[in-house]
């Protein structure tokens, strides 16, 4: 159980089901809120998260009988980790984390994308113009196979180079990514776009390595995750919230301005950059307005994490994801033509 072993995690199914209480309210049906709380695996949130946020301000949570409190991590490892304990009920991380817990028998599903190409591209300093630089650098990481440790690789594995053959240094967040960039602690790392236009603006030396959203464009990237036993107490509630998700990003993609005044106060970034990132994300169809999961999609990731010896075993695609709730929602709302 090679990742499990690297992270720790208690998230075999029965053990889960035994540690681990969920702290929602009772279902959404009923006249009081159902309380869900959520965890994002960026803290401040890049703007491929802010549809949660859209969602709370926005009121479409609410329209739903919904209560959900964000809390916020610093990768989505680590967002996993608070599902399995049972601090947060429901987590988006990267599907990575999903794939990767479920090859090892974990209580997991993902039960819907909140982003579903990846939307990363890879900067180096000025010893690393290309992929074939990075033989002999440092990598910056947060926890070993998490999201930008999963992008690395297989950057290294698309150019023929050893993940031995490179030093990957971990750091608490991804926040320390772009001034250890910009410092020279580190010589190449994985970047969302709007972190990776930041970085770029403060150093504009910085070379684009890999446009990986480019080189892996069937690379699915955002789960949001639940753990079994919660699922089978409160299928109602992740309807719902589900429901709230794909409302909310349907109005995101009509709603520039009002998205990026709400992303700029979240992400504490520059309005510039939130705006061409937006551009770039709704170019892309990257918030998900019908169920995000698609099955090419999902096969090709867990084939990239066994290729990268992220994963020792191959879990089938409906192992990872359970499309129920997704599924009762679109056949209420229908299926937008164009979008994931």
């Amino acid at each position: 159980m090679l990742w499990l072993a690297r992270l720790g995690l208690c998230i075999m199914a029965l053990v889960v089901a035994a540690a681990c209480g969920g702290s929602s309210s009772a279902p959404s049906s009923g006249s009081r809120p159902a309380t869900v709380t959520v965890g994002l695996a960026l803290q401040p949130p890049k703007l491929i998260f802010i549809g949660f946020y859209v969602a709370r301000d926005e009121g479409f949570f609410a329209k739903h009988h919904l209560n959900v409190q964000l809390a916020g991590f610093q990768d989505g490892v680590k967002s996993l980790k608070g599902v399995a304990g049972g601090s947060v009920d429901l987590g988006a991380t990267s599907s990575d984390d999903v794939i990767a817990a479920v090859s090892q028998g974990g209580g997991f599903k993902a039960i819907w994308s909140y982003a579903t190409p990846v939307d990363s591209i890879m900067l180096g300093g000025p010893s690393v113009k290309t992929p074939a630089d990075l033989r002999g650098k440092t990598i910056a990481i947060t926890d070993p196979g998490g999201f930008a440790d999963s992008q690395a690789r297989a950057v290294l594995t698309d150019a023929g180079i050893p993940a031995s053959a490179v030093r990957f240094q971990s750091f608490p967040g991804r926040s320390a990514f772009v001034p250890a960039l910009t410092t020279g602690k580190v010589d190449a790392a994985v970047f969302h776009v709007d972190d990776g236009l930041t970085a770029q603006k403060l150093d504009p030396s910085l070379n684009v390595v890999a446009k990986i959203w480019q080189d892996a464009p069937k690379w699915w990237y955002g789960a949001v995750t639940v753990r079994a036993d919660y699922a089978r107490q409160h299928g109602q509630v992740l309807e719902d919230f589900v429901q709230a998700m794909i409302e909310a990003d349907r109005w995101m993609y009509s709603h520039k301005s009002q998205v990026v005044q709400l992303a700029t106060k979240y992400t504490q970034e520059d309005p510039a950059v939130i705006s061409q990132s937006y551009d770039f994300l709704a170019a892309a169809h990257e918030w998900p307005v019908n169920d995000g999961l698609r099955q090419d999609m999902i096969e090709y990731t867990i084939q990239q994490e066994f290729d990268n010896h992220q994963i020792d075993r191959k879990p089938r695609w409906q192992d990872v994801v359970d499309k129920r709730y997704v599924d009762a929602v679109l056949s209420k709302v229908g299926r937008e033509k164009a979008g994931y």
